[in-house]
């Protein structure tokens, strides 16, 4: 059966980072004999590609932010094209009222899809009823039938290894980016009160459980990728590569042996000590991205449940500078029960921490998550998802104070944690109207600050150029 996947592929495939899930799904569909397509978000190619190939199914991976977009799309694809439409990703998964709400919609996936969509491509192709496909919701006679909901895939190493022909083909300057985004595992053991993955997991019999994947596969995938495309950077995307110090120990001689390339990963400061700084050090690591969120200790254990002390926080510090680790600090704003005076407190924290780079993003109250409830019982947010399309690097989406004023901070932060001489003049240099030129500078400062040093690699003038442009006329970054 032939199927294709819709992408935001010009926003967010940019310099190497990847839709990995649907990369995931499309490997799925080929181990069990379908043949997926994939297109960005543009109708022409779409409609074309659907009449060259005969398709009847169309596949949205939709985060909440993205999901109008994604909507109107297919709208306007299936006016001109006969096709069943399906949603997967967070977005369906915690508001799966989506498929009430959106007529052109006629399946939504909760949760994982692998084995979800490898069954309804099973199904279509031989013209079977679609009755009780595991986390499978559809429409049938004007009422909404769900299918029972599965566990996640225990094992993913019963998995194939991401599909990236699937984009490079289709798009070849993503294969020739030099930094290639990769997955070690799946999961999360912390219970972050702005993060789906506690829900997320309990709903899906996965509480508590993150799932690591066999070294050697691992090594394997990307010994690959580095012998057949111009890989000079990895990035590991998994909310931590610090769960097991057993899976750490045995990660590290293999990958500096096996792999051999610079990479990037995140790390919590409370699983951050010596040993694990030494096995990433010794495995290749580069740059860590790790989160102090708010310089405001109460703030981070009763909004944002982060139980991590300041002097944690400053060990995690002087732990990277000790074993020569690049320093990625990530942090928020505009959190509920905060104020502008902790946002600042934020800003002072990292420039004591002197990290590399520091990036900022506007407490989002996406739902799913703890945090979404608290924003609305505290009367800082009405539940209107339309709102948070832009709001996760460009301003905050909450009936906060000095809306503005946090806006631009949030364009400055970075270059005063940089240039810390900016601070005393920071109060002032938020309250001019100059947003679009601090947006400019926050987004060249950060393309400089990933290509140069968290995450160093040199594309070529031509993949340079067109990825900076998209970065600043875009809406990604």
């Amino acid at each position: 059966m032939q199927v294709l996947f819709v992408a935001d592929i010009k926003n967010f495939a940019l310099g190497g980072f990847e839709p990995l899930g649907v990369e995931y799904l499309s490997a799925c569909l080929k181990k069990a004999g379908h043949t997926p397509h994939i297109c960005d978000l543009d109708l022409t190619d779409a409609v074309a590609t659907v009449k060259e190939h005969g398709i009847k199914l169309v596949a949205y991976s939709v985060v909440t932010g993205a999901h109008q977009r994604f909507a109107d799309f297919n709208r306007r694809l299936k006016r001109i094209a006969p096709l069943t439409s399906i949603f997967g990703g967070p977005h369906p998964t915690f508001v799966p009222s989506v498929l009430e709400q959106e007529p052109g919609l006629d399946l939504i996936c909760v949760g994982e899809g692998e084995r979800a969509l490898v069954e309804l491509c099973d199904r279509m192709d031989r013209g079977l009823g679609l009755e009780g496909i595991p986390n499978l919701r559809r429409k049938q006679d004007g009422e909404i039938v769900a299918g029972p909901v599965e566990p996640g895939q225990r094992s993913l190493d019963d998995l194939p290894f991401p599909d990236r022909a699937l984009l490079y083909d289709k798009f070849p300057h993503l294969a020739r980016t030099p930094m290639k985004t990769v997955l070690a595992g799946r999961g999360c053991t912390f219970k972050c009160s702005y993060c789906f993955h506690r829900d997320f997991m309990s709903k899906h019999g996965l509480k508590n459980k993150v799932r690591m994947r066999r070294v050697d596969l691992l090594v394997q995938e990307l010994a690959g990728l580095r012998d057949h495309y111009p890989v000079q950077f990895f990035r590991f995307v998994d909310a931590s590569l610090g769960f097991s110090k057993k899976w750490l120990r045995e990660f590290s001689p293999a990958y500096a042996q096996g792999v051999g390339v610079p990479f990037s990963c995140a790390l919590n400061p409370l699983q951050a000590d010596d040993e694990v700084m030494s096995l990433l050090t010794r495995a290749g690591c580069h740059s860590v991205n790790w989160s102090v969120e708010t310089g405001d200790e109460g703030l981070r254990r009763s909004v944002l449940n982060r139980p991590v002390p300041d002097d944690k926080i400053h060990e995690m510090g002087r732990l990277l500078k000790k074993h020569g680790l690049v320093s990625w600090v990530q942090n928020m704003v505009g959190l509920p029960g905060g104020s502008l005076a902790a946002d600042f407190k934020t800003l002072d924290m990292n420039i004591a921490l002197r990290p590399a780079f520091s990036t900022v993003s506007f407490l989002t109250p996406y739902p799913g998550t703890p945090i979404h409830d608290m924003a609305q019982d505290m009367g800082l947010f009405d539940g209107d998802l339309s709102g948070l399309d832009q709001a996760y690097f460009h301003g905050s989406v909450l009936k906060v104070e000095h809306r503005k004023e946090l806006a631009n901070l949030g364009k400055l932060f970075a270059l005063c944690v940089e240039f810390p001489w900016m601070r005393p003049y920071l109060p002032g240099l938020i309250r001019l109207p100059l947003g679009p030129l601090y947006e400019v500078l926050r987004k060249g400062w950060k393309g400089w600050c990933m290509v140069n040093r968290v995450m160093p690699n040199r594309p070529t003038a031509g993949d340079f150029a067109r990825t900076a442009w998209r970065l600043l006329s875009g809406t990604a970054g």
